[in-house]
Parts: structure tokens; C-alpha cells; sequence
């Protein structure tokens, strides 16, 4: 039998749970088993709280019941959350714009240079190519702003992603759901509180 001293056991009875141990030993001809008491000490205890705020969908897990780490203890509303990630993605994958512009590029280009090679045979004026010029600087410009506006979108595409992560919660060890304090349908505030997880130390 385990056994603790009374002030010790005082100390960590709010903390610990009952825990029962079976001992089997093979003997030749006759199987026994001998039970030792004793207590489960949460090597490890951690409230969990709401990641975001939103609407409890689901509660994955049961009181008592052993999780994997990673595993889904709830899920929460994510349905306008996966509407923006949605609206992040096609911004982020848009091309059409892209092409329009860089059509417009090549356009402006071949435009100065054949002003470029009137000019040379003074068949154009020199207004004329420095427009043509201003020209090509402009559609480029455009073009750049637009490859940059589509690197910020995927870059907010994966922000939106990472927000829609966080409308599931899972468990940060492997360990026993200790307790569950909220339950389908309920609104939660962030930092609520969810569920107790535990992982247990057999003394």
C-alpha cells in the first residue's frame, strides 16, 4: 500500500483523485491479484480558456475521458471566420488584374520604342518620346503597386487562417479531461473558461 504522512495528505487531497492499482503475478498454476490503494497526483494541470470569442459549436470530449496532445476538446461558430478566409484567398489569387497590367506594360514599351526609332529618324518629335516614356514609367508603376497589393492578400490569407485555427481547441499534453465548463450553444468571452486538463502521476 502507498502511504503518505497526514500533513502531506492534507496538502494534496484537493488536488489529487482516487486511484486504484491491480498487481498480477504469474505463479505457476495459480493466478492472483493483490490490490494496492493509493492517489493520482496531476503532474501536469491547466485550465483551458476560450481562444477567441464566439459561439460554443460542439464539446468533442467527456469528464474523465484521456486525450491525445492535439486532440479537439470544442469547437466554436467559425462560419463567418471561414467566410473571410474565402474572401482573403481569391484576393490573394487573383490574376487577372496581374495579366491586364502587364499587357499594359508590354504595350507601353513597344509604343516607345518605336517613337524612340521615329525620333532617331526625326519623324518624331522629342515630346513625343519622353511622353511615350512617362508612359512605360506609369504602366510599370501600376504594376508594381498590384504585385504588391497580392503579397499583402496572401499574407492576410494566412493571418485569416490562422484566426480560423483558433476557433478550435485542443489540448496542449495528453492527459484526462478533469472537467468541462461550458457546453453547446453558449456564448464565451475570451479568456471563459472551457475545460480542466490533467495529466496524472499515479503515487
Amino acid at each position: 500500500m502507498f502511504r503518505t504522512s497526514r500533513s502531506t495528505a492534507a496538502r494534496r487531497r484537493a488536488a489529487c483523485v482516487p486511484a486504484l492499482l491491480v498487481l498480477m503475478t504469474p505463479l505457476p498454476g495459480v493466478a492472483w491479484a493483490e490490490t494496492f490503494e493509493g492517489t493520482a497526483r496531476p503532474i501536469q494541470d491547466v485550465q483551458l480558456r476560450v481562444p477567441v470569442e464566439g459561439v460554443v459549436a460542439a464539446i468533442e470530449v467527456a469528464e474523465g475521458q484521456q486525450v491525445p496532445e492535439g486532440g479537439t476538446l470544442a469547437l466554436f461558430d467559425d462560419r463567418v471566420q471561414a467566410l473571410r478566409v474565402e474572401a482573403a484567398r481569391q484576393a490573394a489569387e487573383a490574376q487577372a488584374s496581374l495579366r491586364e497590367l502587364s499587357l499594359l506594360v508590354d504595350r507601353a514599351r513597344r509604343q516607345a520604342q518605336r517613337v524612340a526609332e521615329a525620333q532617331a529618324d526625326g519623324a518624331a518629335p522629342a515630346w513625343e518620346l519622353d511622353e511615350a516614356r512617362a508612359e512605360v514609367d506609369l504602366a510599370e508603376a501600376r504594376l508594381q503597386a498590384a504585385v504588391e497589393r497580392q503579397a499583402l492578400a496572401r499574407v492576410e490569407l494566412d493571418l485569416e487562417r490562422e484566426r480560423l485555427a483558433r476557433y478550435r481547441l485542443e489540448a496542449p499534453f495528453a492527459g484526462t479531461v478533469m472537467h468541462i465548463d461550458a457546453e453547446p450553444g453558449t456564448r464565451l468571452a475570451v479568456s471563459d473558461r472551457v475545460a480542466r486538463l490533467a495529466r496524472l502521476d499515479v503515487l
